[in-house]
């Protein structure tokens, strides 16, 4: 695998293992061989930072090592609606490999470290059936992932909303197995929360604030603690089967420890 940026050989293998898991079939040597032979370059971005604006040719993917993405959209009035985030350890702008021009803005909400490849050399790997599932997997979850957030801004109330984000975050960093699972601490501010809702942050405070009351989770400082993750599953009707887990073994009702989403 070339290497550009000061990304080490075992930074970029993430990149190739990650791929290999998702298509939910074996590569073979000989397309293994092909993804380690992909220049792929380390990139670092710095919280509000750019990775690609509406209208942008879509010339490259990554893998995130780190941090959070949001994926966005703003309106005419000014305003802005988080349709995605991808967090540690999963793909960001696969859809570049099918589609010629970016339809929304990806900004890092943290610091972030990435791994970027080129979609023009993804694309001359699409003959070979392994690399096109795995890749037309990860398009179809986040398409899944986008129905439910559709259903979650236009049918549920601002207390069942907040409460069905956190839960998915929640599935999705404990998948992962990344340091932030480990601690609890999910980082998104309240306004943040507001925008990948679709709720004013006042609306999204009274919401947190009632589940407190309920003592399904604490507010200290900022941070938002959940205290009992079963009972927020319930309030938000929660099944991860929009996220097609099934190959991962998840016990979705295990007993957890308490899970902080941190707000400034």
């Amino acid at each position: 695998m070339t290497v550009q940026g000061g990304v080490g050989i075992a930074s970029a293998s993430f990149w190739v293992s990650a791929l290999a898991k998702r298509g939910g079939e074996t590569l073979s040597t000989h397309e293994l061989d092909l993804l380690n032979r992909l220049p792929v370059t380390l990139r670092r971005l710095r919280p509000r930072q750019h990775w690609m604006h509406v209208g942008d040719q879509t010339q490259k993917c990554a893998y995130l090592l780190a941090g959070v993405i949001s994926e966005s959209r703003i309106t005419a009035a000014g305003t802005r609606q988080i349709v995605g985030l991808r967090l540690a350890r999963e793909f960001v702008g696969l859809s570049g490999i099918f589609l010629d021009e970016a339809d929304r803005d990806t900004q890092a909400l943290t610091d972030c470290v990435m791994v970027e490849v080129g979609v023009a050399a993804l694309r001359h790997l699409l003959d070979h059936g392994a690399i096109r599932n795995a890749l037309i997997g990860d398009a179809l979850v986040g398409e899944s992932i986008a129905q439910e957030w559709m259903i979650n801004i236009g049918r549920r109330s601002a207390r069942v909303r907040v409460a069905h984000l956190l839960c998915e975050l929640v599935v999705r960093m404990e998948l992962a197995d990344i340091e932030a699972a480990r601690s609890y601490v999910v980082p998104l501010k309240q306004h943040q929360i507001a925008d990948a809702t679709g709720l004013h942050r006042v609306a999204v405070n009274r919401a947190l604030r009632e589940l407190a009351a309920e003592n399904i989770l604490s507010i200290t400082g900022g941070r938002v603690t959940i205290r009992d993750m079963r009972q927020l599953e319930e309030v938000a009707d929660f099944s991860a089967r929009y996220l097609h887990l099934r190959h991962s073994g998840h016990d979705r009702r295990k007993e957890r420890r308490p899970f902080a989403a941190q707000d400034a």
